[in-house]
């Protein structure tokens, strides 16, 4: 939570200075997630896979449905090209089912994205495409495997984001 109170802090005076240069807006997000973990595993050394010969993808694994809600700061920097940042509570995860094995993984992340955002103005509803890093802090997770329940252990990410969406106005 230390690096979260820091987090918040820096976003802040982010926008403090930019405000002085440029153009901030500030909106809420909402939307919805569909993930899917794809990992590769030895699976002969698992208890009922030695039948497994060869390193693959583990089959079998499903999307998950979650979504995600926050806020955002979209950054003018010269338009129609501006910086998208925020926080985001967002959810991840998947499920799995092979032969007698099932596992579903349930994670809830705090994200802050830094996103290039370049924003098509079409006489009406403006579209727009982002793209960029961001950080993903754990702060809650369920993993269910065979018939035990136990926490999921989170770990802090660092990964990639794209988007596109419509504006109103």
């Amino acid at each position: 939570m230390k690096n979260l109170a820091k987090l918040l802090m820096i976003l802040l005076l982010i926008a403090i200075t930019f405000q002085s240069v440029a153009q901030i807006d500030f909106g809420l997000r909402i939307g919805a997630n569909f993930s899917k973990q794809l990992y590769k595993s030895n699976l002969k050394d698992i208890e009922g896979f030695e039948d497994f010969e060869e390193l693959g993808d583990i089959g079998g694994m499903k999307m998950l449905p979650g979504g995600n809600i926050g806020f955002v700061l979209d950054i003018d920097i010269n338009a129609p090209v501006s910086i998208e940042t925020g926080m985001l509570l967002n959810t991840k995860g998947y499920r799995a089912k092979v032969d007698k094995y099932k596992e579903s993984v349930y994670l809830v992340y705090v994200d802050v994205p830094i996103n290039a955002k370049y924003t098509f103005d079409l006489d009406g509803p403006k579209f727009y495409l982002t793209a960029g890093p961001y950080l993903a802090f754990g702060v809650l997770g369920k993993g269910t495997s065979f018939e035990e329940d136990g926490d999921e252990t989170i770990r802090n990410e660092w990964d990639y984001s794209w988007g596109k969406g419509i504006l109103q106005s």
